[in-house]
């Protein structure tokens, strides 16, 4: 998103001075990019669309799961570490805890991604 953003004020002859309308730009041109996914080729935005809507006993689970594991969270924290203090801190506890309820729910699963390590300098040299 920061490359397209970054494109879009530069297009606009603002390079280095996103706007808002640059992001909501990026947004939708990513959401218009072909994404191939199981072989075909379909949009992000039709991907979305196309997932089937939770019914209503998964939606009534949600609440249960998410009170469930932050109770889980709050007992291991306060053990080993203080609670959320600031506004942030409580922000990132809540947004861990949502991710592990959708997760345990079977909403949201992760896929792991591998992340190459830079290159040392010697490694390069040796490349080079």
């Amino acid at each position: 998103m920061k490359l397209r953003t970054h494109e879009q004020a530069a297009l606009a002859g603002r390079a280095g001075l996103w706007t808002s309308d640059d992001l909501d730009t990026a947004r939708r041109h990513a959401n218009e990019a072909s994404v191939s996914d199981t072989g075909t080729v379909r949009t992000a935005q039709e991907i979305w669309h196309s997932a089937p809507p939770i019914d209503d006993q998964e939606r009534q689970a949600i609440p249960q799961c998410i009170q469930h594991i932050e109770s889980a969270l709050r007992e291991v924290l306060t053990t080993t570490h203080s609670l959320a203090a600031t506004p942030h801190e409580r922000a990132a506890f809540d947004r861990r805890v949502i991710r592990r309820a959708l997760i345990e729910s079977g909403l949201r699963s992760i896929t792991p991604r591998l992340i190459p390590l830079p290159l040392r300098r010697r490694q390069l040299a040796k490349v080079l």
